[in-house]
């Protein structure tokens, strides 16, 4: 008799393997139909966590959309494949490789990027001016966190962003985690107000392709309801509700 692990590796699923609670996904695919049908603002699907193409189209068909949210080039690249038209890919566009990949991508669906600096902008200007990428500035929620304080840079950013061909400037992205100072609630109205005036005149709040997208791990119901949120990213569908699935 071999050991107790060699038993244990010859029944074992060979890695990498996804291995999912079914009851749990349902449950909460379910939470996520109900919530959107209901919803104040739009829901995006998230796969940064799962980066599972079958499980995003589950997600897809709960929250009836064929939009997603992707943290990298090759996510965006497979939901494509899959059947999605609109990305929005949240990690940074910087190098001439990464913005050669998103040409070739934006010429088969509507891919919407981040940016937080000049350099950003400037690698995304060279872009074909018929690829139409829409483009968000990423807030900086706190000190020290990644992005750009909201204020004058925010507006000096997005300013830019305006006068470029082939790019949209399609309003702020916001990330909210559980790490911010003080009550959410608070924190959260706070810099939502705060980035919404940064812009004001630079977008139309009436134009439903304008405003802010949230990505968030809770307090779904506070971030929907406040002014210019026009679509959330929830990474944690269910423990954004608060529910215990």
């Amino acid at each position: 008799m071999g050991s107790a692990l060699d038993r244990l590796l010859s029944i074992a699923p060979r890695t990498p393997n996804l291995i999912a609670d079914l009851d749990g996904i349902q449950a909460n695919l379910s939470s996520m139909a109900t919530w959107a049908a209901n919803a104040p603002c739009r829901l995006r699907p998230d796969i940064s966590v799962h980066h599972c193409v079958p499980l995003a189209q589950l997600q897809a068909a709960a929250a009836k959309t064929s939009s997603a949210s992707v943290a990298s080039l090759t996510d965006c690249e497979a939901v494509i494949e899959a059947g999605f038209s609109d990305v929005l890919i949240t990690r940074p566009i910087v190098t001439q490789a990464q913005v050669d990949r998103l040409r070739k991508i934006a010429r088969s669906a509507r891919v919407t990027v981040t940016v937080s600096d000049k350099s950003a902008v400037g690698a995304l200007a060279t872009l074909d001016p018929t690829c139409d990428v829409r483009v968000l500035v990423r807030v900086q929620i706190a000190p020290g966190r990644f992005g750009v304080p909201p204020g004058a840079r925010v507006r000096r950013l997005a300013h830019l962003l305006s006068r470029q061909r082939g790019l949209v400037f399609a309003g702020l992205f916001a990330e909210f985690d559980e790490g911010l100072p003080g009550p959410p609630d608070t924190s959260i109205v706070r810099v939502l107000e705060w980035a919404r005036r940064s812009i004001d005149g630079l977008v139309e709040w009436s134009n439903e392709k304008q405003g802010l997208i949230v990505a968030c791990e809770s307090n779904l119901n506070v971030i929907a309801v406040q002014p210019g949120v026009k679509e959330l990213v929830c990474i944690h569908f269910c423990q954004a509700l608060r529910d215990r699935i």
